[in-house]
């Protein structure tokens, strides 16, 4: 079985011949690894994402997400794409960002897609910092001489 995503637009026609076929799509279970040096304590707070490539749709439907559990696993049921994973967390040490990706014992790396289209998998997710924006601050000054 095939499975993507194809828009269609009609417009002043009827469409004939067209199936839509309708399926589970695919499940993943999921656990969280903290990369070394990544001072991560409890996963309390701790949210997975999985967003549909930027070259497809980009809309509120074509996000997934779950909370990481006390054990700091995750599941996500409905998953029917390509998806790049990331991590967000609501506590102290932020922000995080997925480092790399196992899926199904094959590593990804962090940022690139991985089609799921069916079936159930197996999701190991690295966390690590995320590192902070270089600020570029420039600094203005302007004297004026004052009479006296």
């Amino acid at each position: 079985m095939v499975s993507s995503r194809t828009l269609i637009e009609l417009r002043d026609h009827d469409l004939e011949g067209l199936a839509v076929v309708l399926g589970p799509g695919a499940s993943m279970s999921g656990r969280i690894v903290a990369e070394p040096g990544t001072s991560l304590q409890t996963p309390t707070g701790l949210r997975v994402t999985a967003s549909i490539g930027f070259e497809q749709f980009s809309d509120s439907h074509s996000i997934s997400s779950s909370p990481v559990a006390k054990d700091w696993s995750f599941r996500m049921t409905g998953l029917s794409s390509g998806y790049h994973f990331d991590v967000s967390t609501d506590r102290p040490p932020t922000p995080l960002k997925a480092s790399r990706i196992i899926v199904d014992g094959k590593q990804v790396p962090a940022g690139e897609d991985v089609e799921l289209a069916e079936g159930s998998h197996e999701v190991v997710v690295f966390v690590t910092l995320r590192e902070a924006p270089k600020a570029n601050i420039r600094w203005h000054w302007t004297f004026t001489e004052c009479p006296g």
